[in-house]
């Protein structure tokens, strides 16, 4: 049996989901979305299937990636400047990792002496994990407080210009979510320009993980994204990836989007290491996807269910508990504010019930966590949805306080 549920350990957000895996009936942890396709996207699936397994060579890959590209552009509202630029890869996770080694090689060019990362708590651990890896690195954590988001961007800027001045011969790259995972917070137009002006300043470059988000609570609202951000302000990278989006059962496509030609070639170096890129079948199928009138329904579609779903959270947790309502995401966030043994505790007392969720701690590296909190995915069948917030109610070592 993998893991355990003891409190003293804290597990990474991925041994988390396949503990809950392992252990539970219902699982609330995982960020893919579990509801179906319509039929007309499941047709578009078995067709881009059907043209890549027939390997006929009148159709180049060179061809289909440029209709990739056009797919991802239109519906992420992308300028027609930066599409050419716009860089498949396997996951939202090889894209990240890549665009580190970008950064890396452009520090080590410019003669910079290592790297200062500059990010937001809490968020996914997977980009601290990542950049824990490299050679040289310093990670500079910077809360992002559900109550004061208006203040973030002026922290970041703060803490920016403070290391800017410690360590002036340092490679310096601001990473952050919008919108948050977990919190789901999003940083408007306002806060966009003002960052990206200070990046600039100092040379530092910014990196946008989950840089846009087509299905959740705000569907179909757009949100502000970085892609308006003219690249000589200074040097950005988006990343986002399809996983959170559209339920392939597992299949996802990443995707890089630099900011201008010095990230592109940066970030083009970087992929050529992988040597190959998505496969033809990953290529046929998205670039039908990404562009289907049907999706933008099934997106719809997405953003009422987690709207749905959090209805019922906020209704149906203990009145010991509150579930803030996240401007933006799949994911609600359950607060138990006077619960003393942790949100890994917390999270042990549902995968109790058989219920799989994600504990808060994870999502924090160098600050306490406050209050005690646990993620859990809004995008599943309601009816689903509601039997693991019931069953979490009834679990069978039940916290004095709930």
């Amino acid at each position: 049996m993998f893991g355990s549920t003891d409190a003293a350990s804290k597990y990474s957000l991925t041994e988390q989901l396949m503990e809950g895996s392992a252990l539970c009936h219902l699982d609330l942890g995982s960020g893919y979305p579990v509801f179906p396709l319509s039929e007309a996207l499941v047709n578009l699936v078995i067709e881009g299937s059907r043209i890549a397994l027939q390997a006929s060579e009148r159709f180049s890959k060179t061809e289909r990636l440029l209709q990739l590209q056009e797919s991802v552009g239109n519906l992420l509202h992308i300028p027609v400047s930066l599409r050419g630029k716009i860089r498949p890869t396997f996951s939202g996770a090889v894209a990240l990792e890549r665009v580190f080694v970008a950064i890396e090689e452009i520090a080590r060019s410019s003669g910079n002496q290592g790297l200062t990362a500059i990010v937001t708590e809490p968020s996914i651990d997977l980009s601290r994990l990542l950049l824990s890896e490299r050679s040289d690195i310093k990670i500079v954590a910077v809360p992002r407080i559900e109550s004061f988001e208006e203040t973030l961007v002026d922290r970041l800027i703060t803490t920016l210009e403070f290391e800017a001045r410690l360590s002036p011969h340092r490679k310096l790259l601001v990473l952050l979510d919008s919108p948050s995972n977990p919190l789901g917070l999003v940083l408007d137009k306002n806060s966009l320009d003002g960052l990206s002006t200070a990046c600039g300043c100092v040379g530092a470059t910014l990196i946008v993980d989950h840089c846009f988000l087509l299905a959740g609570v705000q569907s179909p609202k757009m949100l502000p994204n970085l892609f308006r951000i003219d690249g000589s302000v200074c040097d950005w990278i988006g990343v986002w990836d399809t996983g959170k989006t559209i339920d392939m059962g597992g299949d996802k496509l990443g995707f890089v989007i630099p900011g201008n030609l010095r990230m592109s070639s940066a970030v083009d170096k970087s992929l050529s290491v992988i040597q190959s890129g998505p496969s033809k079948r990953a290529i046929e199928i998205f670039s039908r996807l990404l562009r289907a009138p049907a999706l933008i329904d099934y997106l719809n579609e997405a953003g009422r269910i987690c709207r749905v779903n959090l209805n019922q959270l906020q209704a149906g947790i203990p009145s010991t508990m509150y579930v803030p309502s996240p401007r933006a995401g799949t994911f609600g966030c359950v607060h138990v504010p006077n619960f003393t043994e942790g949100s890994d505790a917390l999270r042990s007392a549902w995968m109790n019930a058989g219920v799989s969720v994600i504990s808060g701690r994870t999502f924090f590296d160098s600050f306490q966590e406050g209050t005690p909190f646990l993620r859990v995915s809004l995008l599943r069948d309601p009816v689903f949805f509601k039997s693991a917030i019931d069953l979490s109610r009834r679990w069978s070592d039940r916290p004095p306080c709930l």
